[in-house]
């Protein structure tokens, strides 16, 4: 199956989940990244603020302020680039952020850039994930290039059961995952 055929599937598949049971699945899987000792150990954790019908990936953007971690999220600072990361805080109850590429909420201007190879762990957006930890994401290529520049950070990504696929097509540049998280648990290649 080719690229842009799976990534309709998969749209549609994830689309048809009905919103509380989206939030209930998203639930599970925060529960389950929280629980790591993957999540423990690390300092500085890269998220991305989910959009559509993704795995809401905002409650565990709390969490990481609530344990005391830094937390890092990208920016789309040009085309055919990798991205930037951002300390990404909420001081008064406010998150640091604005509209930016792809309607995609990106840290706002008064927040302070971090070298990505501080960053321990980074979750990364994806619409299918094969068993070898190879992703599917939206086509832009961003996180493949970003991902070169960091060969010693730890990726995951957090995706609903019905994400999981035999095979992703796979190109030299696509760059497999540590492991991800479903609502069934954790899981590695």
């Amino acid at each position: 199956m080719k690229k842009d055929t799976l990534r309709q599937q998969m749209k549609r598949t994830r689309s048809r989940l009905p919103p509380e049971l989206r939030q209930l699945r998203s639930g599970a899987i925060l529960r389950s990244v929280t629980q790591s000792s993957m999540w423990s150990k690390a300092t500085v954790i890269g998220l991305y603020a989910s959009f559509r019908n993704e795995v809401d990936t905002w409650p565990l953007m709390d969490q990481v302020l609530m344990d005391g971690k830094q937390l890092a999220l990208p920016k789309v600072v040009a085309p055919n680039h990798p991205l930037a990361f951002y300390e990404v805080s909420k001081p008064a109850g406010l998150w640091t952020l604005k509209a930016g590429a792809f309607g995609i909420m990106e840290p706002d201007d008064s927040c302070a850039k971090l070298p990505a190879d501080n960053i321990d762990v980074l979750f990364i957006p994806a619409l299918a994930l094969s068993p070898d930890g190879h992703r599917l994401g939206w086509g832009g290529g961003y996180y493949d290039r970003t991902l070169a520049t960091m060969p010693n950070t730890q990726t995951f990504a957090c995706v609903f059961d019905c994400q999981l696929v035999s095979r992703v097509p796979t190109e030299s540049h696509d760059i497999a995952l540590n492991g991800w998280f479903t609502e069934s648990g954790s899981h590695r290649p």
